[in-house]
């Protein structure tokens, strides 16, 4: 036990205050552990139970300080707002990514992690700068239309696209439902800007009509297609979901769920041999290469082995579950693992804040092509993305009360090792989770599948989607400081148990079995 007594205080008032600061602090600590866990006053059993003793080296992760990270994190992002950004937020490359990268290192220095230092990324890549979407209702142009223009102001165009005219293109505007065979059979689109609709299961993004637009635009040739995304609510917001490959062949942009519906309305009361017009407007630039950086801090271990740790910095909007939640933990663990002896650390530790997830992953990319040094003698990597936020039930939608997303677990390469070890931890935490890790290299998991690294990672989605997943609901207010602090907690426990372990016991190759899961 920790002896707040008399011979813990100097003759100094720094001393006396620096040993009271240590005592309260410990008495919290054990007060919450004794809130969360209590023990039965007069029972003859341990003073501790066997779950107090496995949850108390973590209690000093907590979801308050991450949380003060992530308010950091997504301050960022609406500077870029607020400097009159289109698509706001950390773009990789952009100087909010930069400010969160830097903001990182400062971190990593305040904790007393070793080399801390930025490495360049640079990538030939294009992106897309959005700077004009607009899409309006001809006032008067059909028999349902208002009598005045209307302006639906969810329109928008994130990624490339062949721009329209300064002034906008204006046209006539029909329905062709999900854009499947049945709905196009005998229509002639030419001449005409059309509207389809995709209803995904539950996040915007993966979706069916991302093979679906770019296949119009290039058989079916309208001026354009405008996608309605019909997410279960149909929330009126702007999503940075892409039209697919090879839309950036055409003109194209995405719409809620919400003004579609009211567009589809008008479209069907209107005669049909006089459809409503809408003007639409779709300018941007494409800003060749990026140049970015990835952020590295150090904590010496025992071995010559690794554990990485990686967060991307980069995400739309506000961008707080994607990933300013994965950011904020992984802060979390470099200090909570800072304040760790280097003799119980087995292994070296490296934090790695990288670039570009939503830029074909190029910050991970570059860390595997980079650093051979180490990349081939790491035991494990630590996936930190999407992290402790609330929304709507599954089955549900927009607007129903929120519950905390669900994390699946995931364990890509399949051993059964890791797989006992992140489920005891997840529900030793009492985190919402899947019944089963999967076995898939998964989100910014995917370019370790090269390398065939042993990892773990806790991200929240369902059917491949977060419900928030790249859309400006993806707000601060989504993530609880509580889901974020049991999901950090349980991916320490999960490191701390996969640390027992020798290098061949974690790397054990899967089986046929484990493969196809």
């Amino acid at each position: 036990m920790f002896a707040c007594g008399k011979s813990t205080i100097g003759r100094h008032r720094t001393t006396l205050l620096s040993a009271v600061a240590v005592c309260l602090a410990f008495s919290y600590s054990a007060l919450t552990l004794a809130q969360q866990f209590p023990v039965k006053i007069g029972s003859s059993g341990p003073l501790q139970s066997e779950t107090q003793r496995e949850v108390l080296p973590y209690i000093e992760i907590t979801g308050d300080g991450m949380y003060k990270h992530l308010e950091a994190i997504t301050g960022f992002s609406r500077q870029s707002r607020d400097d009159g950004d289109l698509l706001w937020g950390r773009r990789a490359g952009s100087k909010y990514e930069k400010m969160t990268a830097d903001y990182v290192a400062s971190k990593f220095e305040e904790y007393g992690l070793e080399q801390v230092h930025q490495e360049p990324v640079v990538s030939d890549q294009n992106q897309w700068i959005p700077r004009k979407n607009k899409l309006v209702l001809i006032g008067g142009s059909s028999s349902a239309a208002p009598s005045e223009d209307r302006l639906l102001g969810t329109v928008f165009t994130p990624f490339a696209a062949i721009p329209t005219p300064e002034g906008g293109l204006e046209a006539p505007i029909v329905d062709i439902g999900k854009g499947e065979p049945a709905d196009l059979e005998g229509r002639d689109l030419s001449g005409k800007i059309v509207l389809m609709h995709v209803y995904p299961e539950w996040g915007a993004e993966p979706h069916a009509g991302q093979a679906i637009l770019p296949k119009i635009l290039e058989e079916n040739k309208p001026l354009a297609v405008i996608m309605g995304i019909h997410q279960r609510g149909d929330p009126a917001i702007r999503y940075a979901v892409s039209g697919g490959t090879g839309s950036e062949n055409g003109t194209w942009a995405n719409l809620s769920g919400s003004d579609a519906t009211y567009l589809q309305q008008v479209i069907a009361d209107s005669d049909e041999s006089s459809p409503p017009r809408v003007r639409l407007t779709v300018q941007g630039d494409l800003q060749a290469g990026i140049t970015s950086q990835n952020t590295y801090g150090f904590l010496p271990g025992r071995t010559d082995e690794y554990i990485i740790f990686v967060a991307h910095t980069d995400g739309w909007f506000e961008g707080a579950t994607d990933n300013g939640s994965g950011v904020s933990a992984l802060l979390g663990l470099a200090e909570h693992y800072s304040k760790t002896r280097k003799g119980r650390r087995r292994r070296h530790m490296f934090f790695v804040a990288t670039t570009g997830h939503h830029a074909d992953s190029i910050g991970v990319k570059s860390l595997i092509k980079d650093h051979p040094e180490f990349i081939y003698i790491t035991s494990l990597t630590v996936n930190l993305e999407q992290m402790g936020s609330v929304s709507p039930p599954e089955g549900s939608g927009y607007g129903d009360p929120y519950v905390e997303t669900k994390h699946t677990m995931y364990v890509p390469s399949g051993h059964p090792l890791l797989d006992g070890i992140i489920k005891k931890s997840a529900k030793l935490f009492s985190l919402t989770a899947s019944e089963r890790p999967r076995a898939r290299y998964w989100g910014d998991m995917g370019p370790f599948d090269s390398v065939y690294m042993a990892m773990l990672s806790l991200i929240q989605e369902s059917d491949d989607a977060f419900y928030w997943a790249k859309s400006e609901e993806d707000t601060l207010d989504k993530v609880k400081p509580g889901g974020l602090e049991r999901a950090a907690r349980a991916l320490a426990k999960s490191v701390d148990e996969a640390n027992k372990l020798t290098h061949s016991q974690i790397t054990i190759p899967m089986s046929e079995a484990e493969m196809t899961r």
